[in-house]
């Protein structure tokens, strides 16, 4: 037992630097996640508005559809904004066993960082230029605006990227040999195995 006990320490203390780790780190996620979400909302409610005001004080009938499709077209992009995954920096496992935290919070690190590969995958960025390309071939094949057109989906286009660029980043904790949660299933391992016969007891060879 008096060896058991330091390896059952060593990896309680494992388990909670790790999960104090990881929840540091989703805290500060999910703090940057709702910043990128409210600053991107704000403009582009205030693009949207600027535009569909303009459009109803404007008498050019020509220079009024422009706005509008303009207005329309960033309403979408604030629909994609303020839909985006959030992060979940806790879980209602307060008072479980440290594994099951641990556990817990790497399953919510994990999906962090998919929802970060997809708001920067490339089939995003295609899906994105369509959507823009479409809002300027309303303007050029339905009005014959093309200069309006070609400047809505070049702005439009630019924008999403930045805003996909600059998504708050949620890096994965490298997975090596050393890594805690690996020393402490090892530990754990060991500590079973303690209470073991070794397996070096002699053997009764048979008649």
């Amino acid at each position: 037992m008096l060896l058991v006990a330091p390896a059952i320490a060593a990896a309680d203390e494992s388990c909670e630097d790790r999960v104090a780790y990881i929840q540091t780190r989703l805290e500060r996620s999910a703090h940057r996640l709702t910043v990128w979400r409210w600053s991107w909302g704000v403009a582009a409610v205030t693009g949207a508005a600027a535009q569909l005001v303009g459009a109803a004080v404007v008498s050019d009938r020509a220079t009024r559809i422009d706005l509008i499709v303009g207005g329309v077209s960033t309403l979408a992009l604030l629909t994609g904004v303020m839909f985006a995954p959030e992060v979940q920096p806790r879980d209602g496992l307060i008072g479980a066993p440290c594994p099951a935290r641990l556990a817990g919070a790497e399953r919510r690190l994990a999906e962090a960082g998919r929802s970060e590969r997809a708001a920067r995958s490339p089939w995003l960025h295609v899906g994105n230029v369509a959507f823009n390309v479409g809002v300027g071939l309303v303007l050029g094949l339905g009005y014959g605006h093309w200069v309006s057109g070609a400047i809505d989906a070049g702005v439009g286009t630019s924008g999403t990227v930045v805003i996909s660029a600059w998504w708050p980043s949620t890096a994965s904790c490298p997975r090596s040999r050393n890594h805690p949660s690996r020393r402490i299933r090892r530990l754990s391992a060991a500590t079973k195995s303690a209470g073991r016969p070794t397996g070096n007891a002699p053997r009764r060879h048979k008649r």
